[in-house]
């Protein structure tokens, strides 16, 4: 990637083995979170700008063995970048000589992780194949606002470490994206509805958590009381909270539109927009 000041970012992809074969032939920590075979504490999931020491991956002692930061939603799964240490410590991994390396993979969240590979694809920090490590090493993906730098390494064996500057920064601010459920009812004249609100922050995650506040469109004399009217929403996650509706008793028969429209406050204005319709058929009361 080459990030909005033009500076590069070099990367080398690779096919990275996760069991026995001719590359690299330790178990990632992907798969092992997936089997259950590390402490979650382990894993760090990274919201906003932090400098984090990594430990190597292979031997189960205390430290931070994986760094995990939200990429991007694509078709409907949650792509992670997640980072390692990977440093050769037996004989299977004496092929690679004294190398030590920092892993950068990503995955789907939700994926499918087989015996061979963990992650769909794989690119390797530049520098990584000389020590000490280049100390200006970094890789960037200027879409998310992400940008990861080697700033310091140490140790030997199993306390090798090194040390990396994330930086998050928001790219864009983007509007919401609501919808409501049901999308149609039907109701009498007079009485009420229940519909859920779910509003997403659709923004990179280096823009941190953002506040909604919900209003809703209605027809004159028509009333919404929401359960929650204001929303605190982490980058690309979702709440939801319902909604009651009450139709006058003199509504009459027909077809009618309700909006639901949440607004960004966190910056003190509401330019930041998104909106659905429930669409409602209203039956006359019996006599």
């Amino acid at each position: 990637y080459e990030d909005a000041r033009g500076d590069e970012c070099y990367i080398s992809e690779y096919w990275n083995k996760d069991v026995m074969g001719n590359e690299m032939t330790q178990i990632s920590m992907r798969l092992k979170e997936n089997l259950g075979w590390t402490n979650k504490d382990q894993i760090l999931t990274v919201e906003k700008s932090s400098t984090v020491i990594l430990t190597q991956r292979e031997i189960q002692a205390e430290g931070i063995k994986a760094i995990k930061v939200f990429a991007e939603m694509e078709n409907w799964y949650k792509k992670y970048y997640i980072f390692e240490l990977f440093c050769p410590l037996g004989l299977f991994d004496s092929l690679l000589g004294n190398k030590k390396i920092v892993l950068l993979n990503f995955y789907y969240e939700n994926g499918y992780v087989n015996d061979n590979y963990t992650a769909n694809e794989t690119v390797l920090l530049r520098g990584a194949d000389d020590l000490p490590l280049d100390l200006k090493d970094e890789f960037c993906d200027p879409r998310i606002g992400l940008k990861v730098t080697v700033t310091d390494e140490g140790g030997e064996g199993e306390n090798t470490w090194v040390q990396l500057e994330i930086n998050l920064t928001c790219p864009e601010e983007t509007p919401p994206s609501v919808s409501v459920s049901p999308e149609s009812m039907i109701i009498v004249a007079g009485q009420s509805l229940s519909a859920n609100v779910s509003v997403q922050n659709t923004m990179a995650v280096g823009c941190g958590t953002h506040t909604y506040n919900l209003k809703a469109e209605l027809p004159e004399n028509w009333t919404a009381n929401f359960d929650k009217s204001s929303l605190d929403i982490k980058p690309n996650g979702t709440e939801t909270t319902r909604v009651l509706v009450s139709a006058p008793t003199d509504a009459l028969k027909g077809s009618y539109e309700l909006k639901f429209i949440a607004s960004d406050t966190t910056n003190g204005s509401q330019t930041l927009t998104g909106e659905s319709i429930l669409n409602v058929l209203v039956m006359p009361a019996p006599p």
